[in-house]
């Protein structure tokens, strides 16, 4: 409003900001009419906590703060053939001093070490510890419980003081040079972005009835874009029915079946004849689950169009050279 100096923006014709010129932006059009006093300062008194610890409390008796987090297991015993005597790496019995080494240099000659073969077999080789269980009784350490401090004052601020630049103008809106440009800065990664339809002029209505027709044909694409995607999910909906439904479906349990019968070999016996049903009849009606999968596949390489068509273009760069070794 030129009178009042307010502003309203809109996105898609729905007011998403407004205000006053004077006191809505940021930063403000005009500079605050007062400011902090920079010689305030916070007086040594003031108190800021709004909680304190409570001076009458004391720590329980039974409130043990050495207590672990995490103790033995208790009910835990050694696996049966665990071999304590036998450490988890051994000197390398295939292993020899090489021909130049020199004791006297060198010092004595170390085998390597290698996996102690006798633990691959056992539960665990060396000594053995129960496992950690977490401690009933463990408390942590002990903290006075908070109350409500009598002192508090609140949040500190230094006192406001005028202002010596502010000012205020007068109607700003009406002062503006005419505009004669649009400019657009755009901070992205994605090429393929495009600008059209710019309405540059002081009018609220003819601004609407210029977006008039864009709005028209964002809606119409919409309707399209949802009538398309309404045909697709019906005619998927109907390769699921009769036999053309049924031998996909059958197929995909055959599949399912077989990677369960083989994740489990024990119940691989009592699936293998619904897997031999399933295969025989995906044999006998090959042809026609083929024809409905090309034809899920003519949708799909539609939509990859479609989805490619609408994709931004990449942005264009130049091809380096690889240097010569």
């Amino acid at each position: 409003d030129w009178d009042e100096d307010t502003f309203a923006i809109y996105i898609d014709d729905e007011e998403a900001f407004s205000g006053s010129l004077m006191d809505a932006l940021e930063p403000p059009l005009t500079p605050p009419k007062e400011i902090d006093d920079p010689d305030d300062s916070k007086p040594k008194d003031w108190v800021d906590a709004a909680k304190i610890d409570d001076p009458e409390a004391s720590k329980p008796d039974d409130w043990d703060e050495d207590a672990p987090r995490e103790i033995d297991d208790a009910t835990a015993t050694m696996p049966a053939g665990w071999l304590e005597d036998e450490p988890l790496l051994i000197p390398d019995p295939s292993a020899e001093a090489p021909d130049d080494w020199d004791d006297e240099e060198d010092g004595e000659w170390e085998a390597p070490e290698i996996a102690n073969p006798k633990c691959d077999k056992a539960p665990g080789c060396g000594p053995w510890s129960p496992p950690k269980i977490d401690n009933p009784d463990y408390k942590g350490k002990w903290y006075p419980p908070q109350i409500d401090n009598p002192d508090y004052k609140g949040p500190w601020a230094p006192r406001k003081i005028p202002n010596k630049e502010f000012f205020e103008p007068k109607n700003p809106s009406k002062n503006l040079k005419p505009v004669g440009a649009v400019a657009v800065e755009v901070w992205t990664t994605n090429g393929g972005i495009a600008y059209d339809n710019f309405y540059l002029g002081g009018s609220e209505v003819e601004a609407k009835d210029s977006a008039a027709s864009y709005y028209a044909k964002k809606e119409e694409e919409a309707r399209k874009a949802a009538e398309k995607k309404a045909q697709k999910a019906a005619k998927r909906a109907a390769k699921g029915k009769g036999w053309r439904g049924l031998l996909l479906k059958a197929k995909k349990v055959g599949q399912t079946v077989l990677d369960k019968a083989l994740d489990q070999p024990l119940a691989a016996g009592g699936t293998l004849l619904v897997l031999i049903v399933t295969l025989l009849m995906t044999r006998k009606k090959k042809a026609v689950v083929d024809e409905d999968e090309a034809e899920e596949e003519d949708d799909d390489e539609d939509e990859e169009e479609e989805s490619e068509e609408e994709e931004p273009a990449p942005r264009r760069g130049r091809r380096r050279t690889p240097k010569a070794d």
